[in-house]
C-alpha cells in the first residue's frame, strides 16, 4: 500500500515551489517586515509603545531603533501610531525577514 502511494505521488503535481527561484504571488494586502527611516523619525517612542509584541526598542541617546523580526507580528500598529508624514516606520511588501538596525 505504501509503495503504491509513493509511486502515485511521484507523478502528481508538486505542492511546493522552489523558492527563491520561483517567487510566490503575494496578496495585495500583504504585510511584510518593518522598515524604518532615520531621517524622518522624531524618536517619540509611539511605535514601541503601540507594539503588542514588544518587538521595537528605541535608544533615544544613540538615536537608534531596533526591530526584532522574530518577535514582530506585522500587525501595523507601529505604523498607525507614527505621527510623522511620511511615516518613519512602515510595513513593506517584501517577503524576506532581516533585522532592522541603523
Amino acid at each position: 500500500m505504501v509503495l503504491v502511494e509513493v509511486i502515485l505521488n511521484f507523478f502528481r503535481k508538486r505542492f511546493t515551489r522552489r523558492y527563491p527561484k520561483v517567487k510566490p504571488k503575494l496578496p495585495k494586502d500583504f504585510r511584510g517586515p518593518v522598515t524604518w527611516n532615520r531621517d524622518t523619525c522624531i524618536f517619540c517612542g509611539l511605535c514601541a509603545r503601540n507594539c503588542p509584541a514588544y518587538a521595537i526598542k528605541i535608544d533615544k541617546e544613540k538615536r537608534q531603533l531596533t526591530v526584532d523580526p522574530y518577535k514582530c507580528i506585522t500587525c501595523g500598529l507601529c505604523e498607525e501610531g507614527c505621527p510623522t508624514r511620511p511615516k518613519s516606520i512602515h510595513l513593506t511588501k517584501k517577503l524576506h525577514v532581516s533585522k532592522v538596525k541603523e
